[in-house]
C-alpha cells in the first residue's frame, strides 16, 4: 500500500463506480423507458472517458500512470507452420491443449447451467480446433477462452455469436486504424473492468456455508480451486484443483460410506434410515448401499461395512420377521461377483447361527 499509485487507485475506483451504477441503476431505467433489451456499453464508455482524461491531463507522465502505449497497426503476414519445430513444442502443446479444453468446458458448462441452454462439448472442441489451426498460420498465442472477456460479455447481456462478430470487427479496426487513439488508455481501467465483471463469481463465496453443510469434501474442492485460481493463475489453479479432486476421490473410494435404505412413508422412494425418521422396512428385507465402486483396495472395508449393516439391522424389530417360519430353500445369484459371494454367504450363515430359534447345526446351507 505505501507504494500504491494514488492516481491509479482513483481512476480504478471511479471506473468501478461508473460501471456498477450504470449497470445496476441506469440500464434498468433505460430498458424500461425505451422498452429495449440493448444495454448501454458502459465498458466502452469507461475506456473512452479515461483515455481522453489521461490524454488531456498527461497523467501518464505527471502521476506515472501506466498506459497501453504504442499499439502496432496492421496484420502480420501469412506463413506456413514450420514442421521442424514440432518435436520441440509437442510436449508443451499437449499440456496447453489439455488445460485449454478443461478451462473452456468448465466455464461453458457453468454458464450453460446458469442460463439454461444446451451445451455440445463436441462442437466446442471442433471450434477450438479449427480456431487453433487457423491461428497457426499467424504469429499468435494458443487459442483459449478469456475468463475476463467472457464475464464482461455475460454482464453486458451478450446472447448470440453476433456479439463476438462485432467484437472481432472492433478489434480488427483498432489493429488497422484506431490503435493510436487508445495509446493513452490506463491499464488500471482494464483491471477495473475485469474486477466488476467477476463480481458475480466473487459473490459465490456466500454459498460456502450451505455447501459445507451439504458436502464438506465438495466445499474443500471449491475453496482449493477458488484460491488457487485467484492467488496463482487460471491454468495452474485448474491443475491444482483437479489434482486435489482426484486425491479426494481416492480417499472416498478408500473409506466409503454405507447406508441402510428403507421406504419413506407415503412415497415410493427408498432413503437412508439415518436421515429420515418416518421410514418403513420391507418385511424381512435389508437393503444395503455401498457408496463406492467395489475395487481391490476397499474390499476389506466393504466386508466390515456389511457386518456393521447386519449388526444394525439385527437390532431392529423387522429382523425377527425373517424367522416367523423356517425357510425351505435359499438361493443367491451373484453373477460373477466373486468378491461379494463369500461376504454375503457368511452374513447369511451368521443370521441363522446366532438366532436362538435356529441353532447352527440345523441352519440350511446357502446354494
Amino acid at each position: 500500500m505505501p507504494n500504491a499509485n494514488l492516481m491509479c487507485c482513483a481512476i480504478s475506483f471511479a471506473t468501478m463506480v461508473l460501471l456498477q451504477c450504470g449497470k445496476e441503476f441506469v440500464n434498468p431505467v433505460v430498458k424500461r423507458k425505451l422498452k429495449s433489451n440493448i444495454p448501454i456499453p458502459w465498458e466502452l464508455v469507461a475506456v473512452i472517458l479515461t483515455t481522453i482524461f489521461v490524454a488531456l491531463t498527461n497523467a501518464n507522465e505527471v502521476y506515472n500512470v501506466k498506459i497501453v502505449n504504442k499499439i502496432p497497426t496492421g496484420l502480420p503476414e501469412l506463413s506456413l507452420p514450420q514442421p521442424s519445430l514440432v518435436p520441440r513444442v509437442l510436449p508443451d502443446a499437449i499440456s496447453i491443449a489439455v488445460v485449454v479444453v478443461a478451462v473452456h468446458l468448465s466455464l461453458s458448462k457453468m454458464l450453460a447451467k446458469k442460463y439454461q441452454y444446451d451445451l455440445d462439448a463436441g462442437q466446442e472442441l471442433y471450434a477450438l480446433s479449427l480456431t487453433a489451426i487457423g491461428g497457426s498460420f499467424f504469429p499468435t498465442f494458443p487459442t483459449s477462452i478469456g475468463l475476463g472477456r467472457t464475464m464482461v460479455g455475460v454482464e453486458s447481456g451478450v446472447k448470440t455469436q453476433m456479439a463476438t462478430f462485432f467484437s472481432c470487427l472492433f478489434v480488427l479496426s483498432v489493429s488497422l486504424y484506431f490503435g493510436r487513439f487508445l495509446e493513452t488508455l490506463p491499464m488500471c481501467v482494464l483491471s477495473a473492468i475485469i474486477v466488476v465483471a467477476l463480481k458475480s463469481m466473487l459473490w459465490k463465496l456466500g454459498d460456502l456455508p450451505g455447501l459445507w453443510r451439504l458436502s464438506k469434501i465438495d466445499c474443500c474442492i471449491w475453496m482449493v480451486a477458488f484460491f488457487a485460481t485467484v492467488l496463482v493463475d487460471v491454468s495452474e489453479g485448474l491443475i491444482i484443483a483437479i489434482s486435489f479432486a482426484l486425491f479426494t476421490t481416492i480417499l472416498r473410494e478408500q473409506y466409503p460410506k454405507w447406508h441402510l435404505l428403507a421406504n419413506v412413508k407415503d412415497t415410493d422412494e427408498f432413503r437412508d434410515t439415518q436421515h429420515y425418521q418416518e421410514v418403513i422396512f420391507i418385511k424381512g428385507i435389508c437393503i444395503f448401499r455401498f457408496d463406492a465402486p467395489l475395487l481391490f483396495h476397499n474390499i476389506e472395508c466393504f466386508k466390515k461395512c456389511v457386518e456393521k449393516a447386519y449388526e444394525s439391522w439385527k437390532g431392529s424389530p423387522e429382523f425377527n420377521s425373517v424367522y416367523q417360519e423356517k425357510p425351505k430353500d435359499h438361493r443367491f445369484i451373484f453373477e460373477g461377483m466373486h468378491r461379494i459371494a463369500p461376504v454375503s454367504q457368511q452374513v447369511f450363515q451368521n443370521s441363522f447361527s446366532e438366532h436362538p430359534k435356529f441353532p447352527a447345526s440345523s441352519s440350511g446351507s446357502p446354494s
